[in-house]
């Protein structure tokens, strides 16, 4: 696959904590990774993978402040 049709074609490009997307049929084997604690500005907290004009890009969300000091993850 040379370019994303759907949203569907994209998944994120690393296992962890993941800032950029991919085609899925490049996705990272990822059954034996080790993740950490979720941090922003990642996939973690309900980002997700779209596919733009034939590219997969990544959409990531910041948790509001008062939700990510306390420690709790709305997703």
């Amino acid at each position: 696959m040379l370019s994303c049709k759907t949203d569907d074609d994209c998944v994120p490009k690393t296992c962890c904590h993941a800032t950029e997307c991919t085609l899925s049929d490049r996705a990272p084997v990822c059954d034996k990774a080790r993740c950490g604690k979720k941090r922003d500005k990642t996939l973690d907290h309900g980002g997700k993978c779209v596919c733009t004009d034939g590219t997969c890009r990544a959409f990531t969300a910041k948790l509001p402040r008062g939700i990510r000091e306390m420690g709790r993850d709305p997703f």
